[in-house]
C-alpha cells in the first residue's frame, strides 16, 4: 500500500514539476509559496503587537511556536527525503526555488501547514468566512506551488492541510493558557 501511495507521489510531483509555465505564473508561483513559510508570519505577528493587537499576535504565536515543536518531531521521526533528494526521480525534478537546497524532510509540508493554521486562527478570531474563502483559495496556490518548485509530495501537501487544522484545535484549546502568559508578560513589562 505505502509503495503505491510512493509510485503516485512520484508520477503527481514529476508530472505537476514537468510543467513550463511564463515568468509571471512562475513568480506567482514563487511568490505564494513564501507566504506558507514562518518568517512573514513572524513579521505579522510583530506589527499586530505593535498596533496593539497583543491577543491576536499572542495566539498567532503561539500557533507558530506549537507548530514548530511539533514539526520538528513528526519529521525527525517520518524523515522522508523530498522529490529532488529522492534516488528515483531526482533527475526528473527541476529546483524552481534557491531557497530549496538545503530543505529537510518532506513530510508534511510545513508551508502549507503554516498557511492552513494561521489562516484558520485568523478565520476563528474574527469568526468571518471570507478568510476562509481566501484560505481555501490560497491554499491551492501555496500548496500547487510546492509541488510546482519540486519540494513536496502531493501527500505532503494533503498532510499538511490536516496537520494545520489538527494544530488549530490544540491551538484554540490553549487561548486561555496563551492569554494568561500574555498578561504576565505584559505585567512584567509594565512594572519595568
Amino acid at each position: 500500500m505505502l509503495q503505491r501511495i510512493q509510485e503516485w507521489d512520484e508520477y503527481w510531483v514529476c508530472r505537476i514539476n514537468g510543467h513550463k509555465y511564463g515568468d509571471i505564473l512562475h513568480s506567482i508561483f514563487v511568490y505564494f509559496t513564501h507566504i506558507g513559510s514562518v518568517i512573514p508570519w513572524i513579521a505579522g505577528c510583530l506589527i499586530l503587537f505593535l498596533l496593539h493587537y497583543d491577543q491576536l499576535a499572542a495566539i498567532l504565536g503561539s500557533g507558530l511556536i506549537l507548530f514548530g515543536i511539533i514539526q520538528f518531531l513528526v519529521k525527525l521521526i517520518i524523515r522522508r527525503k523530498r522529490p529532488y533528494k529522492n534516488e528515483k526521480i531526482k533527475d526528473k525534478i527541476e529546483l524552481r526555488d534557491f531557497l530549496l537546497r538545503n530543505g529537510g524532510p518532506s513530510l508534511p509540508s510545513g508551508h502549507v501547514t503554516t498557511f492552513v493554521l494561521q489562516t484558520l486562527i485568523l478565520t476563528y478570531y474574527f469568526n468571518n468566512f471570507s478568510i476562509l474563502v481566501i484560505t481555501v483559495c490560497g491554499l491551492l496556490f501555496v500548496g500547487y506551488s510546492r509541488i510546482y518548485l519540486g519540494a513536496h509530495y502531493p501527500t505532503d501537501v494533503i498532510a499538511g492541510i490536516f496537520f494545520g487544522i489538527a494544530l488549530l484545535f490544540l491551538v484554540i484549546l490553549l487561548i486561555p493558557t496563551t492569554l494568561w502568559f500574555l498578561e504576565r508578560i505584559e505585567d512584567i513589562f509594565f512594572i519595568i
